[in-house]
């Protein structure tokens, strides 16, 4: 797996992009992306939701699953839908979930030691919930 620390260190450009499905995965996977996500997003993009609120964990899994064996090099990163991860204890069951569907980082909105601690794949973000607004910019 790539060293994302010394990536940026040497100023080298991370890319990152969104995959809900196995041939999208495969796709960026071959052209070198450095990192798949599996986000929540799915649940406006892929099933039609109003938000992101909605996304369960079966079909978080589910998407995570079908990408995860399209991804042979890139890190593999899903988003952990709201409400699985309100205590530590809760982050890491999911989190393990995620890993046995095939993820190697799991992302949650917010983290603790604790998660650090229990040495499974989980990282803090700081961010809203999606809606159908923009929110990317393009470079």
């Amino acid at each position: 797996m790539k060293d994302f620390r010394q990536m940026k260190q040497r100023g080298e450009k991370i890319t990152a992009l969104t995959a809900y499905d196995y041939p999208t995965a495969r796709l960026l996977d071959e052209t070198g992306i450095d990192i798949i996500l599996v986000g929540d997003s799915l649940g406006m993009v892929v099933l039609g939701y109003q938000d992101t609120t909605r996304v369960t964990l079966e079909e978080m899994l589910h998407h995570t699953r079908a990408v995860a064996r399209g991804v042979k090099q890139a890190l593999l990163v899903a988003d952990m839908p709201i409400h699985t991860y309100d205590t530590p204890e809760q982050a890491v069951a999911t989190a393990k979930k995620f890993v046995d569907a095939g993820g190697r980082r799991c992302e949650s909105r917010w983290t603790d030691r604790r998660h650090h601690r229990s040495r499974h794949p989980v990282y803090g973000a700081h961010r809203h919930v999606a809606t159908k607004r923009a929110q990317g910019r393009w470079l």
